[in-house]
């Protein structure tokens, strides 16, 4: 079944990943049952609430869809320029990525600093503001195999683009740090597949929600919830069974290190 990662690690500048790691995919079409494993099925998962505590220093707020990215435009400053603040030395610790932040987590945004460019008078000159547009990076399986070579058209905030995806399934578009829509169509009918993409919305993978939405993105039978549940570690235990890996009776680290690397983000 057709899945979109929302941010595959090492492809472009790090601000060229804005939107790309966070993006929570809700299919339009008929979705598929998850894949299936003959392995001995674990013990029932108790319901728990499992989330992350927020973290970090500084007077900015993160909110749902927030990325170091998209505060970094409205806030008039580089990307880099945030994430390497002394105080957000906690922040680039626990969170790793700049682009998969936990709402209430704390930002510390420094002052801006004025900068002076000489020009003669008298004169108009255009200035170029540097570090837009982002880059926005999808990769389209089925089966957990790529969709390479397929024609799409994606809309993000009433901005067409098109063209193919690349042998690994891979597309990528710029866009506005600010975004936080996109519509993908991908293929040709009768199998075209369709995919309303939230951008931004992706948590960390310490919280369960986090857990819960790459599993969904990658066409398991897993909803997001932000409760620890039996359809999540059986979509956990559907991914380590891909990998020819026996069942846990509990989502420990492995099993997230998998998720993360196979979601690319």
């Amino acid at each position: 079944m057709p899945n979109i990662p929302e941010n595959p690690s090492g492809l472009g500048a790090r601000q060229q990943r804005a939107a790309q790691l966070r993006a929570e995919t809700e299919r339009t079409n008929r979705m598929s049952s998850a894949p299936t494993t003959e392995a001995e099925a674990p013990a029932p998962a108790e319901e728990i609430a499992e989330t992350c505590p927020p973290v970090g220093q500084g007077d900015y707020v993160v909110k749902e869809g927030d990325c170091i990215s998209s505060i970094a435009v409205n806030k008039g400053h580089f990307w880099e320029t945030i994430w390497n603040d002394g105080g957000n030395a906690e922040l680039k610790e626990e969170r790793k990525d700049p682009n998969v932040l936990l709402p209430g987590d704390l930002v510390a945004v420094p002052e801006k600093e004025k900068k002076q460019e000489p020009g003669a008078s008298e004169q108009r000159h255009r200035f170029c503001r540097k570090g837009e547009p982002t880059e926005l990076y999808l990769r389209v399986l089925e089966d957990g195999k790529p969709r390479g070579n397929q024609p799409y058209i994606i809309t993000v905030e009433g901005e067409e683009h098109s063209g193919s995806t690349d042998p690994e399934g891979m597309l990528h578009v710029p866009i506005h740090g600010r975004a936080k829509t996109a519509h993908l169509c991908v293929g040709e009918q009768p199998n075209q597949v369709e995919y309303n993409i939230k951008l931004g919305n992706l948590n960390p993978i310490e919280d369960v929600s986090g857990v819960q939405a790459r599993l969904h993105n990658m066409g398991f039978g897993c909803e997001v919830t932000g409760t620890m549940d039996e359809d999540t570690l059986s979509a956990a235990n559907a991914l380590r069974a891909r990998r020819e890996l026996p069942p846990v009776t509990e989502l420990n680290q492995e099993t997230k290190d998998i998720i993360v690397n196979e979601h690319l983000s």
